[in-house]
């Protein structure tokens, strides 16, 4: 991996800015750095590879964060701006349109992420090719461009996130799942634990900002909005399936106190606990 930014200018090229430049992820910080920090438009085609922690990664009107083992383009022209975390680790690689090769298969015209899902030596011998050509006196254009066309073809192969801002990489290297489906199942398996949305939110690598907007787009609703419905849900079950008090089910599911919990499920189901507890027998 590379340590120091490496910078290529074509000796034939009209380009007067490098075509190509290897950045190390951890300073590759890019966007309108003010006191509200905004997407800017890059003119080059930018491929971010995340080897250790994670990077947050912001488009106009939506967020992510990406985690290690994941790999992002962005194509020239695209207006986003990156937020490498503290302990952030891998590559930044900057291409200049004009540099990459005209055959099939092409760059992706939208932006793209996805798992590096056990690709990691051929990416990392990717990233080395390309590290030597940029240190050459006089780079090799054929090589860089079979190297690209190389990344290319890889590209291609990533399945498309439908929606970046609610994407993150489940544990223990499994495949990506959409960060409101992962919240709820580990609300649902956490709810008896006292658990907060904010501990739950730092197991899945991520803050409750990002979490309640995940959450809102897939259902509609904060995180702890979705918490609590869980919640009640749990606790009807428990009031059919089980023989546990109504009082006891409130303390077992934390309810702050019985009466608390039968306003809320009046609310919610129009009846009262021992209610639904003898009609749904």
């Amino acid at each position: 991996m590379p340590h120091l930014p490496r910078r290529l200018h074509l000796a034939r090229s009209t380009i007067r800015q490098p075509a190509l430049r290897l950045l190390p992820l951890a300073g590759f910080a890019w966007g309108n750095r003010g006191r509200h920090p905004r997407p800017r438009t890059n003119p080059d085609h930018v491929l971010l590879w995340i080897t250790a922690g994670e990077l947050r990664l912001d488009f106009p009107r939506r967020q992510q964060i990406l985690p290690h083992g994941s790999i992002q383009f962005v194509p020239a022209g695209t207006a986003f701006a990156t937020f490498p975390g503290s302990n952030a680790q891998g590559s930044a690689l900057l291409l200049a349109p004009p540099i990459l090769p005209e055959s099939e298969p092409s760059f992706p015209g939208q932006p793209l992420a996805g798992s590096v899902d056990g690709a990691e030596s051929q990416l990392s011998d990717l990233f080395a090719q390309i590290e030597a050509e940029t240190t050459r006196p006089d780079p090799d254009i054929k090589t860089l461009h079979r190297i690209l066309h190389l990344l290319a073809r890889y590209l291609g192969g990533l399945e498309p996130v439908r929606k970046p801002s609610d994407r993150i990489m489940a544990p223990h290297g499994h495949a990506q799942e959409s960060l409101a489906e992962h919240f709820r199942v580990a609300a649902a398996m956490q709810l008896q634990n006292g658990t907060t949305v904010a501990e739950i939110a730092a197991e899945l690598g991520t803050n409750t900002g990002f979490l309640d907007r995940a959450c809102r787009d897939a259902y509609g609703k904060r995180a702890i909005e979705v918490m609590n419905e869980l919640r009640l849900e749990q606790a009807m079950e428990m009031l059919r399936n089980s023989n546990l008090g109504a009082a006891r089910i409130a303390q077992k599911m934390g309810y702050t106190s019985f009466a608390h919990f039968t306003r809320i499920f009046v609310s919610a189901t129009g009846s009262s606990p021992e209610t639904y507890r003898d009609q749904s027998r």
